[in-house]
C-alpha cells in the first residue's frame, strides 16, 4: 500500500525530504498567526528538526516537553508545505499523541513558575512598594510589559481628566484598549482587558511610571525583570477558566476581524466571559497577596 507522496514505505530517502523549503516565507507565515516570540521558537524548532517530518517516530527519543514543541513546529511546517494530512498519518503511525505527557508537562511548569513568580512578586512589593500596584495589575491583566505600562498610565490620566469612563467600562469591568491607537501596533495589539474595579481604583491613586523607571528600580534592588513570566503565568493559569481561543483573544493574538465578530456580536456572552475571567483574577490575586 502506497501512502501520501514523500511517505512511501521502503524508500531510502523520502521524496518529501527533497522538497525545498522557503524558510523566509515560512517565517512570514508563522508571524501572521503567532506572537513574534512563539513564531520564532516554532521557526527554530522546524529548521532544527525538519528531518522528523518524514520519520516522526524518532521524536519519542526526546523529553515530553520537547516532543510537544517539535510536534507543534512540524505541524505548522506541514501545513505550510501542504502536507498536513500526510504528517497526521505519519504521527498516528508512529504512536505519537498530542496529549501524551502534555498535561504532566503543564502541571510541572505551573508548579515551578508559580512558586518562582509568587516569590518574585512578593520580593518586588517588599523592596519597591511604589511598584506594588503596577506588578499586581500586570499579573492580573496578562498584558505585555509595554501594554501594561501604557494601560496603567492611561487609567491615571483619564481618571485625572474625569474621563475614565471612556476607557474603563465599570459595568462590564473591561478596559477598552481598542479605542486608543497606541494599543493597535502593527505586529502586537490588544483589544480589551477585564479588570476588577478595585484594581483600577488603586491605579488612579498611584504615581505614573515609565519602562526605564521600573527597570532601574528593580535593577538597583538586585531583582530580575520577570514581566514576561507574569504574562505566561496568566495564560497558563487561565486555562482553568478559559478556552485557548479566549486566552488568545484577551492577550491580543486574535485578528481584528475576529475581535469585531465576537466582541461586538450580540450572540457573544460577554458577561459569562467576564465572570470567568474575574474568577481567575480573584484567585491569582489571592495567591499574590
Amino acid at each position: 500500500m502506497v501512502g501520501s507522496p514523500g511517505f512511501e514505505p521502503g524508500s531510502r530517502e523520502p521524496k518529501a525530504y527533497r522538497v525545498q523549503v522557503d524558510w523566509e516565507a515560512f517565517k512570514t507565515y508563522l508571524l501572521k498567526t503567532h506572537t513574534r516570540e512563539n513564531a520564532l521558537n516554532l521557526y527554530r524548532y522546524a529548521r532544527k528538526y525538519y528531518r522528523f517530518l518524514f520519520s516522526p517516530a524518532e521524536i519519542h527519543l526526546f523529553s515530553q516537553g520537547k516532543q510537544r514543541m517539535i510536534m507543534a513546529a512540524l505541524s505548522n511546517l506541514s501545513k505550510f508545505l501542504g502536507r498536513y494530512e500526510a504528517w497526521r498519518t505519519a504521527v498516528r503511525s508512529a504512536g505519537l499523541r498530542w496529549n501524551s505527557g502534555v498535561n504532566d508537562f503543564i502541571i510541572e511548569r505551573i508548579k515551578c513558575d508559580l512558586n518562582q513568580i509568587i516569590s518574585w512578586v512578593r520580593d518586588v512589593k517588599r523592596a519597591a512598594p511604589n511598584l506594588a500596584v503596577f506588578v499586581n495589575f500586570t499579573a492580573l491583566s496578562g498584558l505585555r510589559f509595554i501594554e501594561s505600562i501604557n494601560s496603567y498610565n492611561l487609567i491615571r490620566e483619564m481618571a485625572s481628566a474625569g474621563r475614565l469612563n471612556e476607557y474603563y467600562d465599570k459595568e462590564k469591568c473591561v478596559l477598552n484598549h481598542y479605542k486608543f491607537g497606541f494599543f493597535m501596533r502593527k505586529s502586537k495589539r490588544v483589544y480589551i482587558t477585564f479588570m476588577e474595579p478595585e484594581i483600577v481604583l488603586e491605579i488612579t491613586k498611584s504615581m505614573s511610571l515609565s519602562k526605564w523607571k521600573i527597570i532601574r528600580t528593580l535593577q538597583r534592588r538586585g531583582l530580575k525583570i520577570r514581566f514576561k513570566n507574569l504574562r505566561k503565568l496568566w495564560a497558563t493559569f487561565m486555562t482553568k477558566y478559559l478556552t485557548p481561543a479566549e486566552i488568545d483573544f484577551l492577550q491580543g493574538r486574535a485578528t481584528a476581524s475576529i475581535f469585531m465578530k465576537h466582541y461586538f456580536s450580540p450572540t457573544m456572552m460577554i458577561n459569562n466571559l467576564k465572570d470567568r475571567v474575574l474568577r481567575g483574577i480573584s484567585e491569582i490575586r489571592g495567591m499574590l497577596t
